[in-house]
């Protein structure tokens, strides 16, 4: 997994038991917590990765008993397995998402409902489900999604850039039954990765 130099955490691990974890900041009621007091919520993901198995909703709830987060969108992928959770500093709830078919989870620091639901939508007309065929599981146009701009509102764009913040990476995981691969973009215009991979070991820990 990439690692935070400041904190010890990351934003995203592969196990090579088969399973992957991201995770991504929340701002629920458009409300930006810093606490220094807090743990890091990269830690989160160290944590989990490290036992080695899928976590459960008991796992997640465990932890956030156990230490103080700000709140967070948390997303597991597997073989035949996709589960979400949202903690938004009160609660924890595990997501709908679709394991069949694509999804998208976002954040922003500013306007986070407006800009959020800008971006589902972005990702429906992308998907074609709003008329048109979709791009179905192309990879490559999954990737240029990412990188889509917008000159007239910046703030909304997929790789948003603000006054006060932009987009400064992309991260891609491959997972497949035998590799794990992770090509890391660091720089604009996110053309030259740096690419990492980890042999999967066939897992045996229950997928629900």
């Amino acid at each position: 997994m990439p690692v935070d130099p400041d904190s010890g955490g990351s934003w995203m691990g592969v196990h090579s038991n088969g399973f992957f974890l991201a995770l991504i900041n929340n701002y629920p009621g458009d409300q930006i917590i810093r606490d220094p007091g807090m743990r890091s919520r990269g830690l989160l993901i160290r944590d989990l990765l490290e036992s080695g198995r899928p976590p459960l909703h008991p796992d997640i709830e465990r932890q956030i008993r156990n230490h103080e987060y700000a709140p967070f969108f948390l997303v597991l992928l597997g073989q035949r397995l996709t589960r979400a959770w949202e903690w938004d500093g009160s609660m924890i709830t595990t997501l709908d998402v679709p394991g069949d078919r694509p999804g998208i989870i976002s954040s922003s620091g500013i306007e986070h409902g407006r800009i959020t639901a800008q971006r589902k939508e972005q990702f429906q007309r992308f998907l074609g489900e709003a008329g048109g065929a979709g791009p179905q599981w192309d990879p490559k146009k999954f990737a240029d999604f990412h990188r889509r701009t917008s000159s007239r509102r910046p703030d909304e764009a997929i790789c948003m850039s603000r006054s006060d913040a932009h987009t400064v990476s992309i991260s891609e995981i491959c997972l497949d039954q035998n590799e794990a691969l992770l090509h890391y973009y660091p720089d604009p215009p996110f053309t030259d990765p740096l690419s990492y991979g980890v042999a999967v070991q066939a897992s045996s820990h229950p997928q629900n």
